[in-house]
């Protein structure tokens, strides 16, 4: 938590059903459907509104923002929640 805030790791995570659809298409050429990016955005806006990551909603002070890393690590994370749902997939 000191590396970066709860909501803003939560909001940052819940990206992989996006990452997800995308990178089905690229490796398994899964088609993708309006219905697959609705339900995704709909995914991602609900864990955005739940979490209130300070940083689309803002910091306390200017002091207090956490680091890159903790960012680029969470994307990672989210970038490797889907390389293994694509993965199951493909097994």
């Amino acid at each position: 938590l000191s590396t970066l805030p709860l909501g803003d790791a939560t909001t940052l995570l819940s990206l992989y059903p996006i990452v997800t659809i995308f990178l089905a298409r690229a490796v398994l050429g899964e088609e993708i459907k309006p219905l697959h990016l609705m339900a995704a955005v709909f995914s991602v806006t609900g864990a955005t509104l739940i979490s209130r990551p300070s940083f689309l909603f803002g910091y306390e002070d200017e002091e207090s923002r956490p680091p890159k890393l903790g960012y680029i690590t969470a994307l990672i994370g989210s970038l490797c929640a889907s390389c293994v749902i694509v993965l199951i997939r493909k097994a």
